[in-house]
This record gives C-alpha cells, sequence and structure tokens, in this order.
C-alpha cells in the first residue's frame, strides 16, 4: 500500500528548473544542465509548452506615479493569459512589488519603467530560457543596461505523491499554482496504487458529496475485497495491453487509485488557501491527510 507523501524541492529558480519541471513528466531529474536540456528549453518554447517556466517565480520593484501608469497596468492586469502569475501591491507612496513566472515576464512586457532593467537581471540567471523566449529585438535591448535587483520571493516547490483521485481533486486550486505530473505517455514503469483500508457509507441523501460513518466490519471485509480485486485486475490488463499498445493508450485501463507524482510550485497566498480549504473537517479523510503533509513540508 502506497502512502500520500510531499517533500520540499530545491527549486533554483534557474534554467534548471525549467527542465526539471519538464521532466516530471519522464520521472526524472537532473543536477547539471547539458546541451540536450538547453535544446529541450528551446523545444519547450517553440512549442508553448509553458508550465515549466512558470515554476520559476521572479519579484522587483517599481514605481508608478502618474494616472498614465495606472491605467497601463489595469490594462495589462484585465487580460487573466497575461496576468494569472502575477502579483501586484503596494509597498509604500509610489512604490510598488511585482512578482510574476520566468514565462510571464519574458513573454509579456510589463507596462513598468524599469522592465527591461528586470529583465536583464532575469536573463543572468536564466540566460538559454531569455535566448529562447524573447524576441531578437528585445535581447538586443537588454544588452549593457544595468540589471535592477530582484527580491526573493515567497514562492516554494513541493513534490506531491497520492492517488489520482485526490491529486484531482488538488488540482481545483489553481489560482497562483502551477502544476507539472509524471506522464504515462511516456512512463510504462509498474505503478502502485493507494488502497484504502476503511470504507465510509454513501451520505445521508441530502447531502450531495461527502461520506456518511465508517461502513460496518462486515461490509468493510466486503469491500476491501473487491478493491483489492479491482485493482490487481486493472494492473493485470494494463501489463497485457504493454505487450502490443502504446502506454498513452493502455493507461486507461488503471484505476483511479493508481499513484502519480507531481511538482507543485506556489505563492505562499495559494499554499495558505489549499491548506485552508483541504483541512476542513468536511474535506475528504485523503485530501486532508495530503494538506497534512503539505503542511509540514512547507515549514522544513
Amino acid at each position: 500500500m502506497s502512502k500520500i507523501s510531499v517533500k520540499r524541492i530545491d527549486n533554483q529558480n534557474n534554467d534548471l528548473t525549467v527542465v526539471n519541471a519538464a521532466r516530471v513528466s519522464f520521472d526524472k531529474i537532473k543536477n547539471k544542465i547539458t546541451n540536450r536540456d538547453i535544446r529541450l528549453i528551446r523545444y519547450l518554447a517553440e512549442h508553448n509548452h509553458f508550465t515549466p517556466f512558470t515554476h520559476v517565480r521572479f519579484g522587483a520593484m517599481t514605481v508608478m506615479s502618474s494616472q498614465q501608469d495606472f491605467q497601463n497596468m489595469a490594462e495589462f492586469m484585465g487580460c487573466p493569459e497575461r496576468s494569472a502569475d502575477m502579483i501586484f501591491r503596494k509597498e509604500d507612496d509610489s512604490k510598488y512589488y511585482i512578482e510574476h513566472s520566468l514565462y510571464g515576464w519574458l513573454k509579456n512586457k510589463i507596462p513598468i519603467k524599469n522592465y527591461y532593467r528586470i529583465v536583464r537581471a532575469i536573463s543572468e540567471k536564466c540566460p538559454h530560457s531569455c535566448l529562447t523566449l524573447m524576441h531578437k529585438s528585445e535581447l538586443s535591448l537588454i544588452q549593457g543596461i544595468e540589471p535592477e535587483e530582484l527580491v526573493e520571493t515567497d514562492s516554494k516547490t513541493v513534490l506531491i505523491e497520492a492517488p489520482i483521485f485526490i491529486l484531482r481533486q488538488l488540482m481545483k486550486s489553481t489560482v497562483g499554482c502551477t502544476y507539472n505530473e509524471v506522464s504515462r505517455r511516456y512512463v510504462d514503469s509498474q505503478p502502485s496504487f493507494y488502497l484504502i483500508d476503511r470504507f465510509k457509507a454513501r451520505p445521508d441523501d441530502s447531502i450531495k458529496q461527502g461520506a456518511g460513518k465508517y461502513l460496518p466490519t462486515e461490509k468493510q471485509e466486503k469491500y476491501i475485497r473487491l478493491h483489492l480485486k479491482n485493482t490487481k485486475e486493472s494492473l493485470s490488463i494494463y501489463n497485457r495491453f504493454l505487450k502490443d499498445v502504446a502506454p498513452e493508450e493502455a493507461r486507461v485501463n488503471l484505476t483511479q487509485n493508481m499513484m502519480s507524482k507531481v511538482w507543485l510550485t506556489a505563492s505562499k497566498r495559494a499554499f495558505d488557501r489549499i491548506l485552508l480549504l483541504r483541512s476542513s473537517p468536511d474535506a475528504q479523510t485523503q485530501i486532508r491527510e495530503l494538506a497534512s503533509a503539505l503542511k509540514i513540508a512547507l515549514q522544513e
């Protein structure tokens, strides 16, 4: 029986983070960037696979003093596609803090006066991503510019191992979160499974979700046997399919209690929201188990 687990990832906030976020799909991780990884970054950018670039977050300060400054920013933030990963808040007088993902900084020209100085600083940390995500004319603009001082963000990255049915529930939390998951399009190693050892009864008719009390012993034994039988049969069928069928289609036979791994990067505010919702007494038992492990990992 596999257990739900969460552990902190050393997010170095550079090109290697982009590479490792992409290689999560293959359940692999690198400790040093290679020429092959540089080609991978180029491929991701050229094919608009943007999520690996959003695991890298940068913050910086800017000054906004005119009405036009605020109007330009309002128009920018009015487009969710450009501002989804962005944090914008007033710090002092006309000073504002801006935080965005690597992808957001490089693909969207944020309407602030020191934008290119900030990008210049980012280019020193993520040179290969800058070369692929930015237009050549913009790259020439930042050459020789004095870099802006970057501000450390409160974003963190964790590796979560949990069953599919719980991960899908977790992924309803999307604001301020970035996910990359192991994909069985590419991985065909033997999966592991989460087995429920005590089942709850259906809720009262008036309740649309959730569960009632634990089933009595005789019913527990019945449904635990069925649960284990179904899991074993699905794995057996999956392995038979793999002899001739592509992994991306063979995986349809696997049950929702199959374990999977996810990289999750989020701001403190986003993690706080997840913990609040998923630690609630009326949340599902397994998602509360995940929330408990997540809280411990974030404190490490």
